[in-house]
């Protein structure tokens, strides 16, 4: 993952202000420390490399905010993209699930953002979507109305956020 580098976007409490938490983004960098944003090279990986990426992000997201919850940042939310078809991949899962149980402190200020690249079947992703929960996370549907939104996604996913 060494041309592969997580970015933080802020997440801002309109209200007062304050940092709400940050976003984490993949960017990949060349030799030249030109950035390449994802959609020009995440759009050329098969579902099984996007998903190591996908778990390699998640780990540092992890490892850092471990960092930032220890020293300065106790109230903060650490939003990760995550596609729906990763839901489908119980070796995605157990990852994610082993990594969130090494990082339990952690794991109850991790947001999944899911993604709507592609319609989402609501029966299908419903048990991961709890069994993430059940860990401690929180789930975002993430821009919504951008996609293929379907209002029943309000009432049958286990939603915590809608963006």
């Amino acid at each position: 993952m060494s041309a592969l580098r997580v970015w933080y976007q802020p997440i801002v409490d309109l209200a007062g202000g304050a940092p709400a938490g940050v976003e984490a983004l993949v960017r990949k960098h060349g030799p030249d420390q030109e950035v390449t944003l994802p959609a020009a090279f995440l759009f050329h990986l098969d579902r099984r490399v996007l998903a190591s990426v996908d778990l390699l992000v998640m780990q540092r997201v992890l490892e850092e905010a471990q960092q930032w919850l220890e020293s300065t940042a106790p109230a903060l939310r650490f939003h990760v993209n995550l596609p729906p078809s990763h839901l489908d991949n119980e070796i995605f899962l157990g990852s994610v699930s082993r990594l969130l149980a090494a990082h339990p402190k952690v794991a109850r200020s991790v947001v999944f953002e899911l993604t709507e690249g592609s319609p989402v079947d609501a029966v299908r992703v419903r048990e991961p979507l709890d069994r993430l929960r059940s860990l401690g996370c929180q789930v975002a549907l993430d821009d919504f109305g951008s996609g293929y939104s379907n209002l029943h996604y309000l009432t049958s996913l286990p939603l915590d956020y809608l963006k």
